[in-house]
């Protein structure tokens, strides 16, 4: 029932949302190819999109005039067929970089970045240096910084720059897994990279990835992505929240690698490819999250791209066993299938940093991460509090909030509300005056009293009345009074002073 829910709540994804940098759809792929029989045309429904490409430069610094001619008309034939395209840089197919301390081939790599820029750099919206470093290693953050933009000017951002100067130069996508080795190797980088002129770290757009894996310890099925915890799908937030932490909205951000090619069980044990683990909507719920992600935050998304579609490898490979070219495989078929439901019933730009900050009620966080994988979808206590136990509507999670779907399969909203009962949130966002609106149904007379705190503070204070009081009719209310709200990672808290309400969302309109 949830999935046909879904169907329709997606489908209004593209409400309200433009602009320069997010006027564009998000949905995006791994490798194009240009075969009608096994190119991405078979999802594409005639949408704009984007693909991730790829070059080494151990391969590159061979290309002649003629090879470069022939790859320029590969990229051109890309974007006129509507594809916007990520290219990643590494040194080779065994190092992203060149090996630590060798500043010949530092210097190498930097001249052979300077000529695919010069060469294709027109064609291209951004160049991603690397991939997927951490600390323990051989490369280290260090090393990785002097190869970037620091130490001097035989660096990559500087030799592209000195030939385009308005392509974007972006650092290495972490992985996408867990844990503070990923974290602190990111963190290490981001502050040894040479600094710009207001003192921020010159760097142009970041890539990031997104994977997810089981659901909990106990449910070994992929997790659903509109509510996975930050040890899987949702990994990408915590780097979210260091890039808007130092950049505010500022910088384009890419999932450039996504999928449900993760691990269940403990961290090593049990891999488990797209051609395994892919589970019946995960594609059409992965999307909705990062939608749901760029309404609910000023810091966006701007590309979503599965890995991989088509495999340039031997099978065997992680790129072949998660590969959407492929047809002998049932989950990859479906994953296929579900790609092309998205691009056919749903239209999901970024949208602007600065617009209305829409929360659904039902997405409340998730916090547990216990045991690497989480017990629950959610800590009571932590992530909401409720009075009765079980979730009384029975659909979407299986925490004790109170989910419902209304009769015609339009709203999904959090119900049977009682006094006490609260739901937090966070985002990014701030910088302007707000006003609060619901979107919302009350079955009975009288005006439910409901609260929003942010950081701990009530900002406001709303009676909400339905004029028809039918638990079918959904309505938005008058708009609550002009708060100011401070850029920053911001904790939400809905409290239900009185209950006899149902919240489908809750928006913060900008003034």
């Amino acid at each position: 029932m949830k999935y046909f829910v879904l169907l329709l709540l997606v489908s209004l994804a593209a409400i309200g949302v433009a602009n320069a940098q997010g006027s564009y759809p998000v949905y995006g792929i791994h490798f194009y190819s240009d075969s009608v029989a096994s190119g991405p045309i078979q999802i594409r429904n005639g949408q704009p999109m984007w693909t991730v490409e790829m070059y080494y430069t151990q391969d590159t610094k061979n290309f002649d005039q003629n090879r470069w001619n022939q790859e320029r008309a590969k990229f051109q034939n890309m974007r006129n067929n509507g594809f916007k395209i990520i290219l990643r840089v590494d040194y080779s197919w065994s190092s992203t970089i060149p090996p630590d301390g060798d500043w010949v081939e530092r210097y190498y790599f930097a001249q052979h970045c300077r000529t695919i820029a010069q060469q294709v750099g027109d064609l291209i919206e951004c160049m991603i240096i690397g991939n997927e470093l951490r600390d323990g290693d051989p490369i280290s953050s260090g090393w990785y910084a002097y190869c970037f933009n620091a130490y001097d000017d035989n660096c990559v951002y500087t030799q592209v720059k000195a030939v385009r100067p308005n392509l974007k130069v972006g650092i290495y996508a972490p992985g996408g897994w867990p844990g503070s080795e990923n974290l602190s190797f990111w963190d290490n980088v981001v502050a040894s990279v040479r600094k710009d002129a207001s003192g921020k770290p010159e760097i142009d757009c970041f890539p990031l990835h997104a994977y997810s894996g089981a659901s909990t310890i106990y449910n070994q099925a992929a997790e659903d992505p509109r509510y996975g915890d930050e040890c899987d799908f949702r990994g990408f937030v915590p780097y979210m929240r260091r890039i808007y932490s130092i950049f505010g909205a500022s910088k384009p951000v890419y999932i450039t690698e996504t999928n449900t090619y993760w691990y269940f069980g403990q961290w090593a044990e049990n891999p488990r490819y797209s051609q395994d683990s892919y589970r019946s909507c995960w594609l059409k719920e992965a999307f909705q999250a990062i939608d749901e992600w760029n309404r609910g935050n000023d810091l966006k998304i701007c590309a979503f791209c599965w890995f991989v579609w088509q495999y340039q490898c031997i099978e065997g490979c992680d790129q072949w066993q998660n590969a959407l070219c492929r047809t002998d495989d049932p989950e990859l078929n479906l994953a296929r299938s579900d790609y092309y439901w998205v691009t056919s019933n749903t239209w999901i730009p970024a949208g602007n940093p600065g617009d209305n900050i829409r929360i659904q009620a039902e997405n409340y966080t998730n916090s547990d991460t216990r045991y690497g994988r989480g017990m629950t979808n959610g800590i009571a206590g932590t992530d909401y509090y409720d009075t009765t136990a079980g979730n009384s509507g029975g659909v979407y999670r299986a925490e004790d909030v109170d989910i419902g779907v209304d009769p015609y399969y339009t709203t999904v909203f959090v119900g049977w509300t009682a006094a006490g009962e609260w739901l937090r949130y966070e985002s990014l966002f701030g910088g302007y005056n707000y006003k609060l609106k619901f979107r919302f149904s009350r079955g009975a007379s009288g005006s439910s009293k409901v609260r929003v705190q942010i950081d701990g503070v009530t900002k406001w204070t709303m009676y909400l009345d339905d004029s028809d009081d039918n638990w079918d009719t959904y309505q938005e209310s008058s708009l609550g009074s002009s708060v100011y709200i401070a850029p920053g990672d911001h904790i939400i808290k809905l409290i239900f002073d009185q209950g006899l309400v149902n919240i489908d969302w809750f928006e913060f309109v900008r003034q």
